[in-house]
């Protein structure tokens, strides 16, 4: 499901690699978690996995990264996310819209999946991820765990093959973290 082989990435500007000789495989079904000091590069990981590094980020690359047989390296960003779900550090840093029902929409309305098929997605991820009751809600007026919440649900309802979550309790209180991980669960 995701091979990385050799991957090599350093910033423009940089003095050093943010990503060093990384070569990972990951098969279907698996849970990974990777840890590290703050700054280690787990983000800029994430990023590649997604492909997002390498169309968003100026810098030099070595090596692949293909996800769902797909090189991310290569494919446009759009086609990269319909394997990937990949939630940020920040859930506002990925937010497009200005209210829950919107944002969930926004990722299938642009690959114009039908109306009917949107409202059942968004039904269905919000269910698992336990925030069904923050359907009609405006994102500005959500906690930092419900933001957490809606942004996994806004990957889910797109079915993607790999689901990338970095650091999904930072800045969280221990009654949020909780709820968060217990959302995760609910994903196996």
């Amino acid at each position: 499901m995701i091979d990385i082989r050799g991957l090599t990435w350093r910033f423009d500007g940089a003095p050093r690699p943010a990503l060093q000789e990384i070569t990972l495989r990951i098969e279907p079904g698996e849970l990974v978690v990777i840890s590290g000091p703050s700054g280690c590069g787990k983000s800029t990981l994430a990023l590649a996995m997604g492909g997002y590094l390498f169309q968003q980020y100026h810098g030099q690359a070595e090596g692949s990264v293909e996800v769902g047989g797909l090189d991310v390296r290569q494919v446009p960003i759009y086609r990269a996310a319909e394997i990937v779900g990949l939630v940020q550090q920040n859930p506002e840093n990925q937010f497009c819209t200005l209210n829950v029902m919107d944002e969930l929409a926004f990722a299938l309305e642009n690959r114009r999946y039908p109306p009917a098929e949107i409202r059942q997605q968004i039904a269905w991820a919000l269910e698992v991820v336990g925030a069904a009751h923050l359907r009609d809600r405006a994102l500005a007026t959500l906690s930092g765990g419900e933001k957490q919440k809606v942004a996994i649900a806004s990957m889910l309802v797109g079915r993607p093959q790999v689901l990338i979550l970095d650091e999904p309790t930072s800045s969280l209180d221990p009654a949020a973290t909780r709820a968060v991980l217990e959302a995760i669960g609910r994903l196996r």
